[in-house]
């Protein structure tokens, strides 16, 4: 039963040719095929008698077939089959009686699940119960009513034609209970009612439909409907929850009164001895006229729950509003204990309240000085409290809590106050008596407590050790020292000092914490607290302490984590800057790629860039390891970074590693930043380097053009193939474009233009030249004086001189170039034939005729700008313009408008590009604007894109520039 359809037949099935479907029809057993043919998708759309004929042809024995698992009829509903071919299959044989062997589903049921419309249901009903339920318990009825498809019609139609109302699921509930759970609409449910649900019935957990409503909202209306039709109002959940329990609870409106009013009791006790008004407390929707309401009625503010709570320490676990706390606290006994035997008072200073509440409880009778059975006093609560309140614990002293009472535990309240991060001096002195003990009322010292808390007041410090407080620590094995705990804190200079001066304290002690080795000048590195540096020194701490293991120097743990004052402090004070470990100080800041100022100060103080760690690698190989993360401020870094050591005397021969370049190393971890490729290329990085792999640079995949561009302008070339014979130019079609690196094609643009002869002002002995453009190379008037100096020499000797004039290069095997310098003298050019013989000598020529507008052709116009333009160069140097020319074949055009796609600053940069090869950036330019308008122009205006790249990249250089001194700014200042 695997096989597939062949296609000639699928074909015909979705052409609907009845004579194409006879022809193609499978012969063999269709029970071999993998899907029945009524089955597939095509059928759904195919007239009625396609699918008689294919009834006739055999499909009619597949009508009862499985399909995926599932009866023929159950796959066709699911898939939206039209109700008609349903009803042609059920005449033709298919079982609409068959239920699914996975769930027991009926089709109905199917029907409810893809809600299909109502005439499915129709039809299907004289052939399935409406109440028939599957293996869940689950009827239509309760399916519709979970899914929140059912409207009155449906639901009407449903009971008016078998649908029970008493089935229950397999958690006991009926269709009533699903209603009122699932929050039905009202008229349904008032129509479930009516049609004879019985609204007494339970469900698996013991719940009346009517108790699930009380979860949603639920009207005065449909109340009454449940009580007429024989629901007691009284009636309770299983935990013994009334309505008004519910209603309080849950949803609070206009049925509360209601409730109140037909008689619910409001005295009524839950099974945890629960009033209405315990749960009203709990709802954070409650207002004071419900409180009113309920305790005008009858329900006794002073019972308490199983816990011993009554509703007022309730209320105030529940933070209720102020006007409900005071009209219940004045209609409260305040003398309740709840079973743990805590009072009023201890509640509300558990939950936050202000002191002033405190005292208006213990004015109104609320007992202050009751020990609960953890042995708590209200004072112990106070000193356990988030923020120390001097007034209450003072308060509290003074009527009737001693400070000298212990918990069942042994802690005394100063305990937790010395624990507080708010405790102050004044504060200790209430909670200390005479005969305390300090070292003993814990299992610690009392300042290793204090300090271990987080705390270092000095004069907190001082009246401990004042009233006996040892000096040490009880922690064993000197995991940590006294000294060291306080250091934690980050303690101000004048603690630290005090606590130094009355010690007897080894600075210098090398502890183990965690596997982590310290000491208190780390700590205070840490910390970046130069004044407590200071005080350790003063104190005779060794600046250049030594810590395991590796012996790692102090500066190391510095330039990793603390701020640049530290470092430059630790510096002035003296610090070794290597100190013989192998891994210096400046390999710690290429690591963690720290701002570069950390660097800088390191190379100023003499920091040697050559210094080999154990794995004889320099701080600049660590620094491109770890260059992993594309974050532009770390990219900022790195390159400055890299600048400062070449400045500081590293050779580019330094930058290759295990048989790679760096430029390898950023490609592998695509690190893309432009400036960074551009400084190393420049300092002489070999672009053709091969890596152990005999990869250059191109031949790592790249995604950016402007790295690729760049490698290819300072020489890379993309003919060199790696060890699996692949070039750059193998994986990188289209996208490689190879760069003549001295850049002729600026003057070859122009000797074309002399070859091509096109557009020339006049003929000397067959010479076709340009006036305006051999005018600016010989710097005189072509006049009769000059021509008679031109026909003194031959057509061979004219053509080699106007092939150096139009080029800057002379024609390669030409033996004999006297003749050059003779018609030079002639033209008064000796002097200057050296400069005129190279690219820069065209370009000045050419950008002194840019702004001539006397021997100008035309002007490009911008709204209100124009740009003058010599004809001859821009056909020269943008073949969009060359075919304009030769298309308009007009000599005489005086204004071009519609040859523009770019703003008037990037064509006035573009028309300097043509005459000179250059781009000559403005610095009010939108360089972002210029630089994307710019590249848009290339294919716009047909260029030689090698040249005008090369300026566009340095535009971005300009933008990666600003950008990169932004970040460098934000970063020197952040650190």
């Amino acid at each position: 039963m695997s096989r597939e359809y062949n296609k000639e037949f699928l074909d015909a099935l979705e052409s609907k040719n009845q004579e194409a479907i006879k022809l193609t029809f499978p012969r063999d057993d269709l029970k071999n095929y993998k899907q029945p043919i009524l089955s597939l998708p095509s059928i759904k759309q195919n007239k009625l008698e396609t699918i008689k004929l294919l009834m006739q042809l055999g499909c009619k024995k597949e009508l009862n077939r499985l399909v995926d698992e599932e009866y023929f009829l159950f796959y066709c509903l699911r898939k939206g089959f039209p109700l008609k071919t349903i009803e042609l299959f059920v005449e033709e044989g298919a079982d609409p009686g068959l239920k699914d062997p996975q769930d027991g589903s009926t089709l109905l049921h199917i029907c409810i699940e893809e809600k299909l419309d109502l005439e499915y249901i129709k039809y299907l009903k004289d052939f399935i119960s409406l109440s028939e339920p599957n293996d869940f318990g689950e009827t239509i009825l309760g399916m519709c009513l979970e899914s929140t498809i059912l409207d009155y019609g449906l639901l009407l139609y449903l009971v008016e034609n078998g649908a029970s109302l008493k089935i229950k699921n397999s958690d006991n509930q009926t269709p009533l209970h699903i209603a009122c759970e699932q929050d039905t609409e009202r008229d349904l449910i008032e129509l479930m009612i009516k049609k004879g649900a019985d609204v007494n019935l339970e469900d698996g957990s013991g719940m009346l439909p009517i108790q699930y409503l009380f979860r949603k909202k639920v009207g005065i209306r449909t109340l009454k409907v449940f009580f007429e039709a024989g629901v007691d109002p009284n009636t309770l959940d299983p935990y013994r929850n009334n309505l008004l329990h519910w209603c309080c609870f849950e949803n609070l409106g206009p049925n509360f009164e209601y409730l109140i009013k037909i008689g619910v009791s409001t005295k009524a006790l839950n099974s945890t001895n629960e009033t209405p008004l315990h749960l009203l407390m709990k709802n954070p929707n409650a207002e004071i006229g419900y409180l009113k309401k309920l305790i005008g009625s009858g329900c006794d503010p002073n019972i308490v729950n199983v816990n011993g709570v009554a509703a007022l320490q309730m209320s105030l676990e529940t933070h209720q509003k102020e006007e409900i706390l005071d009209y219940l606290s004045n209609c409260t006994d305040l003398t309740i204990l709840d079973n743990k035997k805590d009072t009023f008072i201890n509640y509300l200073i558990l939950n936050d309240f202000p002191f002033q509440m405190v005292k208006d409880y213990f004015q109104k009778g609320c007992p202050i000085d009751i020990i609960n059975d953890s042995g708590f006093s209200t004072l112990h609560y106070a000193c356990k409290q988030p923020k120390l309140n001097f007034e209450l614990i003072k308060f509290l002293i003074e009527n009737g809590n001693k400070n000298n009472i212990a918990t069942k535990k042994g802690e005394l309240p100063f305990l937790f106050a010395i624990m507080n991060n708010t405790v102050t001096k004044e504060i200790c002195q209430l909670l200390l008596f005479e005969s305390i003990v300090l070292d003993k009322i814990t299992n610690d010292t009392i300042l290793e407590v204090y300090f271990d808390s987080g705390n270092n007041d000095l004069q907190v410090v001082k009246l401990l050790v004042e009233n006996g407080a040892k000096l040490v620590s009880k922690v064993e094995n000197d995991i940590d020292t006294l000294l060291n705990l306080l250091m934690r804190t980050n303690p101000s200079k004048e603690c630290l000092k005090y606590f130094l001066d009355i010690g007897d304290f080894d600075v210098n002690l090398i502890t183990t914490r965690w596997n982590y080795s310290t000491c208190p000048l780390l700590y205070a590195v840490e910390n970046n607290s130069i004044p407590c540096i200071q005080v350790l020194l003063d104190h005779g701490a060794d600046i250049n302490i030594l810590l395991p293991p590796g012996n790692k120097p102090l500066l190391n743990y510095a330039v990793f984590m603390s701020d640049y004052e530290i470092v430059e402090f630790l510096i002035k004070k003296g610090i070794k800057i290597e100190n013989g470990s192998g891994y210096t100080p400046l390999h710690v800041v290429c690591e963690a790629t720290r701002p570069s100022n950390f660097q800088l100060l390191l190379l100023q103080n003499g920091a040697n860039i050559n210094a080999m760690d154990e794995y004889s690698q320099k701080p600049i190989h660590i620094l491109f390891q770890h260059a992993s993360d594309n974050d532009r401020k770390k990219m900022v870094r790195m390159y400055e970074m890299v600048k400062n050591f070449f400045d500081y005397g590293m050779d580019a021969k330094d930058c290759y590693i295990k048989g790679e370049s760096f430029l390898h190393l950023l490609l592998y971890n695509e690190i893309l930043y432009l400036p960074l490729f551009s400084l190393l290329l420049e300092k002489g990085l070999d672009p053709n380097f091969q890596d152990v792999n005999k990869n250059t640079p191109l031949n790592v995949y790249l995604k950016d053009d402007n790295i690729r561009f760049l490698l290819l302008f300072h020489g890379a070339d993309p003919n060199i193939k790696n060890n699996k014979n692949k070039s750059p130019l193998d994986h990188n079609k289209g996208n490689i474009r190879k760069l003549n690196k001295k850049m002729l094609s600026y003057q070859e643009d122009f000797f074309k233009l002399y070859s091509e002869s096109l557009f020339t002002d006049f003929e000397i002995k067959n010479c076709k030249i340009h006036k305006t453009f051999v005018e600016a190379r010989i710097e005189k008037k072509i006049d009769q004086q000059v021509i008679k100096i031109f026909e003194k020499f031959d057509d061979i000797q004219l053509e080699t001189f106007f092939h150096w004039v139009y080029s800057g290069f002379l024609p390669k095997n030409n033996e004999d170039l006297t003749f050059i310098q003779d018609i030079c003298k002639q033209l008064e050019l000796f002097e200057k034939i050296e400069s005129k013989s190279n690219k820069k000598g065209l370009q000045l020529d050419l950008q002194r005729i840019l702004m001539d507008e006397d021997s100008m052709d035309f002007t490009i116009k911008i709204d209100d700008d124009y740009i003058i333009c010599h004809k001859f160069i821009l056909i020269a140097r943008s073949n969009l313009f060359k075919s304009m020319f030769i298309n308009i074949n007009e000599k005489d055009i005086k204004e071009i408008t519609n040859y523009h796609i770019i703003t008037y600053e990037s064509l006035e940069l573009l028309i300097h590009f043509l005459y000179t090869d250059q781009i000559n950036f403005i610095a009010d330019h939108d360089v972002e604007l210029v630089t994307e308008e710019l590249t848009d122009s290339i294919d716009y205006y047909q260029l030689n894109k090698n040249n005008i790249l090369t300026e566009i990249l340095n535009l971005k250089k300009i933008l990666f520039e600003e950008e990169h001194s932004q970040i460098s700014e934000v970063d020197q200042l952040e650190n």
